[in-house]
């Protein structure tokens, strides 16, 4: 289970305190809507429809009974007494007042949780197989190295501000039930999708691979080079795709 080194808690509890301090200039009206808006996706914090929405990341999927405690205690003071678990791992409270979530944040410090870089194009939570460590058929426990991506990639300065946001699963058991191969499968479709409809597959942004991987000369994949894009033509389409 994840647990917080002194360095971990400082840093979850300073980042608090800083979103508090946002908030309470947005309401003083030094820091406008727009303003705020860049400042609270970092927080996990999202502005939908009728309510905000604050995610919660859960680390690889583990939760102690102090933390599911506290949840429920986060759902009942400042919600509508229920979370939204998500297929990612994370949970998601719909209805928080933005004045009540610098004490949200404050709770989940508490217990060693937070809502940092669950939205945004970041490096999101990392999410693994949710039998880890009692599945019959694992060959490797992957929480250490959910907890190894984890360190590495939270606040890393070079994942800040990404292209478009990057998700991590892990997962030690043939049965891939971390779902760890979700985006090459989606690429894949989109791109036959995208290739069956488009007539100029050479200019379509979406018949061909989107990026491809960079390789160190350990075989690991690095990162990705995005690929140059040209409008698709095809009447009645946007004149590019995002």
């Amino acid at each position: 289970m994840c647990r917080y080194s002194d360095f971990d808690e400082k840093f979850v509890r300073e980042r608090a305190a800083q979103f508090r301090a946002q908030v309470a200039r947005r309401f003083n009206g030094s820091l406008s809507e727009d303003e705020l808006r860049p400042l609270r996706l970092m927080n996990g914090l999202y502005l939908q429809l009728h309510a905000y929405m604050l995610r919660v990341a859960i680390a690889y999927g583990m939760l102690s009974a102090a933390q599911m405690r506290q949840l429920a205690m986060i759902a009942e003071r400042w919600d509508k007494g229920y979370g939204h678990f998500t297929t990612r791992q994370n949970i998601q409270f719909n209805w928080p007042k933005l004045g009540d979530v610098p004490e949200i944040l404050d709770a989940l410090a508490d217990v060693q949780m937070h809502a940092i870089q669950t939205s945004g194009n970041t490096v999101r939570n990392v999410t693994a197989d949710h039998f880890a460590g009692a599945a019959a058929d694992e060959i490797e426990d992957p929480r250490p190295y959910g907890e190894l991506l984890r360190q590495w990639s939270t606040d890393h300065p070079e994942f800040q501000f990404l292209p478009r946001k990057f998700k991590i699963a892990v997962t030690g058991s043939p049965k891939d039930r971390a779902v760890t191969a979700a985006g090459w499968a989606a690429r894949r479709w989109w791109a036959a999708a995208f290739a069956a409809f488009c007539p100029r597959r050479i200019c379509c942004p979406i018949s061909r691979p989107w990026s491809t991987p960079t390789i160190c000369s350990g075989g690991a994949t690095t990162g990705t080079r995005p690929v140059s894009r040209s409008p698709c033509t095809r009447p009645g389409w946007p004149a590019s795709v995002n």
